[in-house]
């Protein structure tokens, strides 16, 4: 029968789950990215419909308010492709986050196991010890008498 030793499987598992781990925090800082530069793109859209306002207040030839409406038209449609970006992003960390989580849980049994596999270990090597202390103890006291 073939079987894995319980610390190369931990091992295997601890890396599984620092793999599943960095994966998810590249998800997070490419959302980070992505929010930034949409509140850039809010901010542009807000200084833009300024301008635009202004150059209504000032009378502006109609070919100035149509390159200000062209230009937040454009900047619309790239906070949607952004916003559809962050969208897509967001169900991929809620995925890869289900995939982390259960690399954990997966790490962590492994961990019980192992503490406990070094426990009885530990026990079993103490009542060895105390069994020698016992017979060493009974074999002088025979010799003794």
């Amino acid at each position: 029968m073939f079987s894995f030793r319980l610390a190369t499987l931990h091992r295997f598992r601890k890396s599984i789950e620092a793999v599943e781990e960095l994966a998810f925090r590249r998800l997070l800082s490419e959302i980070a990215s992505v929010q930034s530069k949409l509140d850039e793109l809010d901010n542009l859209i807000t200084e833009l419909r300024h301008q635009r306002e202004l150059a209504l207040l000032k009378a502006q030839p109609a070919a100035t308010l149509h390159l200000l409406s062209q230009e937040e038209l454009h900047l619309n449609h790239l906070r949607g492709q952004l916003r559809d970006q962050l969208n897509g992003l967001n169900e991929r960390k809620a995925a890869q986050f289900d995939v982390y989580r259960n690399a954990r849980q997966a790490r962590q049994v492994l961990d019980e196991i192992f503490h406990q596999q070094n426990t009885r270990y530990s026990q079993e090597q103490s009542r060895k010890a105390q069994r020698m202390l016992d017979d060493l103890h009974l074999l002088k006291r025979h010799e003794s008498e």
